[in-house]
């Protein structure tokens, strides 16, 4: 075979060619596979304790909830806010399709 190739000139530039133009290709799609499309994810969470002061929802309902919520790998930053009736928490991580 490879004396074919160096004896025939047509068939060792189709030969070349054919690799340049695969490697060209290959070199071209080779970023898309190493970075991965990231998407931003958010979640809200709400809880109502109806006649709840701010200091007992906190105790009772917020920090356990952020406390499973920052279990999770996915999620980056979690935010709690407490007042009196209501609790509000919000996670946000990224993810790849």
């Amino acid at each position: 075979m490879t004396l074919s190739l160096l004896k025939d000139t047509r068939l060792l530039i189709l030969t070349l060619a054919s690799i340049l133009i695969a490697g060209v290709f290959s070199f071209d799609a080779l970023p898309r596979m190493e970075d991965p499309v990231l998407t931003e994810r958010a979640a809200l969470v709400n809880t109502r304790v109806l006649g709840s002061s701010a200091r007992r929802i906190e105790s009772l309902v917020t920090e356990r909830i952020v406390e499973k919520v920052r279990e999770f790998d996915e999620v980056k930053e979690v935010r709690s806010t407490s007042r009196s009736s209501m609790s509000m928490k919000c996670g946000q991580g990224y993810g790849t399709k």
